[in-house]
Parts: C-alpha cells; sequence; structure tokens
C-alpha cells in the first residue's frame, strides 16, 4: 500500500472560526483543516499534498499544527516535515519527535532563514510536501490539523 494524505473533510470548505471585533462584528480569522495521513506499508510517507488540499491552504497563514494518532498509531516520537518545493522546512526544527502514538500535539512554526530564529506564521502560496521519519508501524495513521489564520 502508497502511503496517503487525504482532507478528513473533504466535502467542506474550510471550517471558518469567527470572533467578534468591535470595529467588525463578525470577521473571519482563522480555519482549520484537519488531513487523514496514512504511512505506506513499509512505514514510511513522503506525499506532496494534492491540488484540492492546496486550493483549500493557499493564501492562508499556518498559524498553529496538531497532530493526534489514528486507529494504527505511528511510532511514539515520529517525525514530521513540511517543505516547500525546493526543500526548504515550514516547521524549522520543530516537527523533531511531534508525532506521539498515544495523544495529540501541538507545534508552531519556527523560522530559521537568514540565521533569525523566531516563530512566524507562513503563508501558504507554493505546493506543501509532508514526510514522516522514526515511524516503523506498517501502515500507521495519523490526523494532522492545520490551524489558519487570513
Amino acid at each position: 500500500m502508497a502511503a496517503t494524505i487525504v482532507d478528513n473533510n473533504a466535502a467542506f470548505e474550510i471550517t471558518r472560526v469567527n470572533r467578534f471585533s468591535p470595529s467588525r462584528p463578525i470577521r473571519n480569522v482563522g480555519g482549520i483543516v484537519e488531513l487523514l495521513c496514512t504511512c505506506a506499508a513499509d512505514g514510511t510517507l513522503s506525499v506532496a499534498l494534492s491540488t484540492e488540499i492546496m486550493a483549500k491552504l493557499a493564501g492562508w497563514y499556518i498559524q498553529k499544527l496538531k497532530s493526534r494518532p489514528g486507529g494504527v498509531p505511528p511510532t511514539d516520537a515520529s517525525g514530521l516535515e513540511i517543505t516547500d518545493p525546493e526543500g526548504l522546512s515550514v516547521l524549522g526544527g520543530n516537527g523533531t519527535d511531534f508525532i506521539d502514538s498515544t495523544s495529540a500535539q501541538s507545534t508552531l512554526c519556527f523560522n530559521t532563514f537568514l540565521g533569525v530564529n523566531e516563530y512566524y506564521m507562513p503563508v501558504v502560496s507554493e505546493p506543501l510536501t509532508i514526510t514522516v521519519t522514526g515511524n516503523i508501524v506498517d501502515s500507521a495513521t495519523f490526523y494532522l490539523t492545520f490551524y489558519l489564520a487570513q
């Protein structure tokens, strides 16, 4: 079986989170996209996100990421990497040991470009590839949730 990543809510648009603001009664301040990730039969996963998923994420800022184990949990402390087409890390090392086999984990994106080390919210403008490292469980599943901001 090949590794796959599917939109867990494919029939729906981004779930929008609204917040009241005195200057604007209701405005969209964020959204949530949850992906179901299934590792290959040998436990590996390195998949470019589909054009359908990228169309949902395009133009949004990644505020936070959360992972939680699926029905067949991956190896505890598996690593997660999200890269752009040039292979640059979106997480900046914050995906190390990110995927837990028993509980949910969350992280922020970290900027390591040009020697500047700080948290940031990258805008999704190019295709992304998701890679899992350190997993040895065949066909392991986990959920990866993008918390987004505009």
